[in-house]
């Protein structure tokens, strides 16, 4: 139950799910409640925020420290003794 609740939890946390919670929540702000101005800060904070994280510089710029941090791999510089693939799905093998 709380790993079901973690993982969910997780995943509303994401960027885009996040923002569009946001973007609900100030919707249902300027509908129904009296906080309208509340609402209209809100969805104009979440809308520009979407929006700058869409662009590509940005995005490239958010990357950047890791990118870095991880250089790809050059042929011919270095020797690979194996590669893993991540998400490339499980299978079992009892040999």
């Amino acid at each position: 139950m709380l790993f079901t609740l973690k993982k969910a939890i997780g995943g509303l946390l994401l960027p885009l799910p996040f923002l569009l919670l946001v973007i609900g929540l100030a919707i249902v702000l300027l509908w129904f409640t009296r906080w309208q101005k509340t609402g209209k800060i809100l969805l104009t904070a979440s809308w520009l925020t979407l929006l700058l994280l869409s662009l590509q510089p940005v995005a490239d710029g958010l990357l950047r420290p890791i990118e870095n941090h991880y250089p790809t791999w050059q042929p011919g510089k270095t020797r690979v003794a194996w590669v893993v693939v991540l998400g490339g799905g499980y299978t079992w093998n009892p040999q």
